[in-house]
């Protein structure tokens, strides 16, 4: 298990612990992403109510409007990459695995099938993958 790190907590009362530090870590990402889809919606609503379009907003709304974008989305990157969530199924109350080369948490279900699954892989590898399965090799190479 080279380049992969488990978090795996067995007391009951850390583990409740851990599951509220990430509830608050969740709960406090959704809430900075609302304040900033709020302001974007009223940067897209002019003063009568009337929906208006980007190409509409003065420079100085639209630069704000594409601040707001860009830091909203890089939040919810920040999030999907954080040990609060499992990238795959984004359960949040579980044991986690740490993938180096995806720079990516994984709860230990998930980690699991997608190492089963690459062991599978690599027995059956065959010249004549297709190109998709040649391309997702290496993802999948990342968690043997």
């Amino acid at each position: 298990m080279k380049n992969k790190r488990k978090i795996e907590i067995k007391n009951p009362r850390l583990q409740r612990v851990r599951n509220s530090l990430r509830n608050l870590i969740i709960e406090a990402t959704s809430a900075r992403k609302m304040e900033m889809r709020t302001r974007m919606k009223e940067l897209e609503t002019s003063n009568d109510g009337t929906q208006r379009r980007l190409r509409d907003l003065t420079p100085d709304e639209l630069k704000e409007y594409r601040t707001l974008q860009q830091k909203k989305a890089r939040l919810g990157e920040y999030l999907r990459q954080s040990i609060c969530l499992c990238l795959t199924c984004g359960k949040r109350d579980r044991d986690m695995v740490y993938n180096k080369s995806q720079f990516s948490w994984y709860c230990t279900e998930c980690y699991g099938e997608q190492h089963r699954h690459a062991k599978k892989l690599t027995r059956t590898k065959q010249e004549d993958l297709t190109y998709v399965d040649k391309k997702s090799g290496s993802y999948y190479d990342t968690f043997l």
